[in-house]
C-alpha cells in the first residue's frame, strides 16, 4: 500500500467589520474571501453578493476574489471597474427613462391637439380655421411640431 503526502493548513483572515458588513435577510454571510473580499451568498440566485458595489459577482468574479494570491490592488482595481460598468448603466437607464418622459410629453400634446381640433372641427370650424386657432394659441412650438409630424 502506498502512502501518499498530505498537506493540510489553513488561512487565519482578518476579522470583518459587524458594523459594516452586517447579516442580510435571505442571504447567507457575509464570508471574506481570501483576498479579504467580503460577501454574501443568495441561495435563491446561486451567486455571491457584493454590498461594496451593490452586485452579483459572476463565478469567475468570486473565484479571483478567492483567489490566495490576489492582492489588495487588485480588488481595489477589480472593484473600481465594476463601480464605473455600474455608474455607465445607471447613466445609460436615467437617459432611457428621460428619453421616455419627453416621448410621453409630446404623444399628450399630440393627443391635445388632434382632440382640440376635432373639436373646433365639430362645432362647425373650417380646419384651416382650427389651425389657426391652435397656432394663435400655441404659436411657434406647435407649427415647428407640425413639421415634424409632416402635416
Amino acid at each position: 500500500m502506498k502512502i501518499t503526502k498530505v498537506i493540510e493548513g489553513h488561512t487565519v483572515l482578518p476579522e470583518i467589520d459587524r458594523e459594516r458588513y452586517t447579516e442580510i435577510p435571505g442571504l447567507e454571510g457575509p464570508f471574506r474571501t481570501r483576498s479579504g473580499k467580503v460577501v454574501y451568498y443568495d441561495p435563491k440566485e446561486g451567486r455571491y453578493y457584493d454590498r461594496d458595489s451593490d452586485m452579483y459577482l459572476s463565478h469567475e468574479e468570486y473565484e479571483e476574489y478567492d483567489r490566495a494570491s490576489m492582492r489588495e490592488g487588485d480588488v481595489s482595481h477589480s472593484l473600481a471597474v465594476r463601480r464605473q460598468a455600474k455608474q455607465a448603466n445607471q447613466g445609460r437607464q436615467q437617459r432611457m427613462q428621460q428619453d421616455q418622459k419627453g416621448a410621453d410629453m409630446f404623444a399628450t400634446i399630440d393627443n391635445a391637439i388632434a382632440s382640440t381640433m376635432d373639436l373646433l372641427i365639430q362645432q362647425g370650424m373650417d380646419e384651416a380655421e382650427v389651425r389657426e386657432k391652435i397656432y394663435d394659441h400655441l404659436g411657434d412650438a406647435v407649427a415647428a411640431y407640425d413639421m415634424t409630424k409632416g402635416m
